[in-house]
């Protein structure tokens, strides 16, 4: 009868052995998963800085376009006011330039603006990853076999470990 005791008890601490084998690899996934996600979160801050960046550069050569269609109101008005060819050539020179300036502005504005909502695209991308990442980590199986109830508080996890110990020890020793 001893020894069988002695088997059973060898048998439970060799499956108790192979169960944490596997929950620690499991949870060192776990954590790295968590880990990956608290870096994703950390990067925010540069992230918004850097998006803030582009934002101020896309408004600054917003700002220059309105600044360079009053210009072209005033070089139509002098434009109007001309008197001889020569002048109106000048006037005419000035006004294209200013437009193949305002067509630059506008251009860099819009290429700021896409690389901007191109950033933004994949943070968003890359923290829904991380998100669905860490949550397949918080919906937790006991065994990690779906069909098990959900994994318990460590308190709890405590408790039944502890009671499950008490009620071996009792069943063992009377």
């Amino acid at each position: 009868m001893k020894w069988r005791v002695m088997l059973y008890i060898a048998g439970a601490a060799l499956v108790l052995y192979l169960f944490a084998q596997w929950q620690q690899r499991r949870s060192t996934e776990d954590s790295t998963i968590v880990q990956a996600a608290h870096n994703a979160l950390s990067a925010g801050k540069a992230y918004r800085v850097r998006q803030d960046s582009l934002r101020k550069r896309a408004e600054r050569a917003v700002v220059t376009v309105r600044i360079r269609d009053t210009v072209i109101v005033r070089l139509d008005a002098r434009l109007a006011t001309d008197t001889s060819a020569r002048d109106s050539v000048r006037t005419l020179l000035l006004k294209a330039d200013t437009l193949i300036a305002q067509r630059d502005s506008l251009l860099m504005a819009m290429k700021l603006l896409t690389v901007r909502a191109e950033r933004a695209e994949l943070r968003v991308a890359d923290l829904e990853r991380h998100l669905a990442a860490t949550l397949t980590v918080a919906e937790c199986h006991i065994g990690g076999i779906h069909w098990l109830p959900k994994c318990p508080s460590r308190t709890a996890s405590f408790l039944i470990g502890a009671g499950g110990a008490s009620l071996a020890l009792l069943a063992t020793h009377h």
